[in-house]
């Protein structure tokens, strides 16, 4: 109890503080004494989090979609986070970040001849990227708890929701092994 009102009092402050009361999306700190710009890392992780109001999607959504996916592989992971939480498009635009073949892309690292996930996007943002970073493998993951939308709601799986966000797929299975 005293950890879950921490947590609303966190949010309640960043929301109080950190956003740009014109656009509706969050600034890089405290507005008020400069003027402060609204970053995608600063929208995508609140949204992440459960911060964001449901007043402010629309706009937190519009943002990314112009932004796509601007952020680093370890971002990637709170980026689709973020997606499938603001669950207005029904999964539409992380089903195209997971898919999409810009720069920024599981899709370019293939192209880039990874076997495995690299560390950064692209050989031109880190020329001594190495492969297999648990960091870059955000897809692995989102598909069971955002595409397919199965999340544990108690321990070992003995209770779950199942909330689907395919986009514009129409047909999908998976198997997700649980402890139960």
């Amino acid at each position: 109890a005293a950890l879950a009102a921490q947590a609303n009092a966190t949010a309640t402050a960043i929301n109080a503080a950190c956003v740009d009361a014109q656009t509706g999306l969050y600034t890089d700190g405290p507005s008020g004494a400069a003027k402060l710009h609204s970053a995608w890392h600063a929208s995508v992780f609140p949204a992440a989090m459960g911060i964001l109001p449901s007043t402010r999607r629309g706009a937190v959504l519009d943002f990314i979609r112009r932004k796509r996916m601007a952020g680093s592989v370890y971002a990637s992971y709170w980026l689709l986070k973020a997606l499938y939480a603001i669950d207005s498009d029904h999964g539409d635009l992380a089903l195209e970040m997971l898919t999409q073949c810009d720069t920024n892309s599981w899709c370019h690292m293939l192209r880039e001849g990874a076997t495995c996930v690299m560390e950064a996007w692209s050989r031109q943002g880190k020329p001594n990227l190495s492969w297999s970073h648990p960091w870059a493998s955000a897809p692995a993951s989102a598909i069971a708890w955002g595409f397919m939308g199965i999340q544990p709601t108690s321990p070992g799986f003995k209770t779950f929701s199942f909330q689907p966000q395919p986009g514009n797929v129409s047909r999908a299975s998976i198997t997700v092994p649980t402890l139960s």
